[in-house]
């Protein structure tokens, strides 16, 4: 077993940052090992029946704001395979000694496809000092394409590392992410169509965005906080500069408050609710989740094509 090295690990991101114990930390970390929820889909699928399959971040956490507690390293240390999303989706390992034999980067190889944060913007939230976020954004599987390279990545790695698993038929999902792909390409098509401005609390949304050929102007928000006033005030920032007069569109991190939905409501936006998928659903796959953000989306133009 690889030597441990646990220093202090430094929150990443607006939100504060979660440290595992032993009541939340998953008590069974045996088999292959993953780090977020639609890898948890793609590895069920390949490896139904054949090999257990285990979230390593405790289910009440994501994988960016996690930070594990040397039992929870120990344990994640008996994984079999470790299967990373990647695009800095799993910074807590960079403080970790961990085999490389036994890690997986399903965002290997597709570096020219990930989306770059650069760390040339710096902003302040409420009465915080002045920072900024370099680094990739994180939440790729909101794009179904690229999704869908992930999952035919992973089952070739798979097959290599692990030739003694007999790897099931992925077809159904790939099948799944590729109707989804279609109905994204039917709201890029319907969105050349509108004239709209898009404003989004956050990144996580860009590879969503990139698909549907859709701009928009990002506001710095608070990921677990309620948005303050000066967060208010970026808001009307964006909205005083459509001189345009564009109808807005305001995408919104599903884990918001209804008050803040509320109170976007009441600038004149229309508001869509997108559900980042960063942690397990119990009663909803993350292609069910996915086409739900879809779906949600396609309502909204509805509406506006109707005014």
């Amino acid at each position: 077993m690889a030597a441990l090295s646990v220093p202090l690990l430094l929150p990443l991101g607006c939100g504060p940052a979660t440290q595992s114990n032993d009541s939340t930390a998953p008590a069974d970390l045996q088999g292959i090992l993953v780090t977020s929820p639609a890898m948890v889909d793609c590895c069920q699928a390949l490896l139904e029946g054949a090999e257990s399959v285990r979230l390593v971040v405790p289910a009440v956490v994501n994988s960016r704001g996690w930070r594990p507690t040397r039992s929870a390293i120990e344990k994640l240390q008996r994984g079999r395979l470790l299967v990373l999303s990647g695009a800095d989706w799993e910074p807590w390992l960079q403080q970790i000694s961990f085999p490389q034999s036994r890690l997986l980067d399903v965002s290997e190889g597709f570096e020219e496809r990930l989306i770059h944060l650069p760390d040339v913007e710096t902003h302040r939230h409420g009465s915080g000092g002045l920072h900024s976020h370099p680094g990739y954004v994180s939440q790729t599987w909101l794009s179904a394409g690229m999704f869908l390279q992930q999952l035919q990545a992973l089952e070739l790695e798979l097959s290599k590392r692990l030739p003694d698993l007999e790897l099931q038929n992925a077809g159904r999902l790939r099948e799944q992410l590729r109707e989804l792909s279609a109905e994204t390409e039917r709201l890029r098509e319907r969105w050349s169509e509108l004239s709209l401005q898009v404003i989004s609390d956050g990144p996580e949304y860009e590879y969503l965005l990139r698909d549907t050929g859709w701009q928009s102007t990002r506001l710095h928000w608070p990921r677990d906080e309620e948005p303050a006033e000066a967060d208010w005030q970026e808001l009307r920032t964006a909205l005083d500069d459509n001189v345009d007069g564009k109808r807005t569109l305001v995408l919104l991190h599903a884990g918001r408050s209804e008050s803040t939905e509320s109170k976007l409501r009441e600038q004149g936006v229309q508001v869509v609710r997108i559900d980042l998928c960063e942690q397990v659903d119990s009663e909803r796959s993350v292609v069910q989740r996915l086409r739900g953000n879809l779906q949600r989306l396609a309502t909204a133009l509805d509406v506006f094509a109707q005014q």
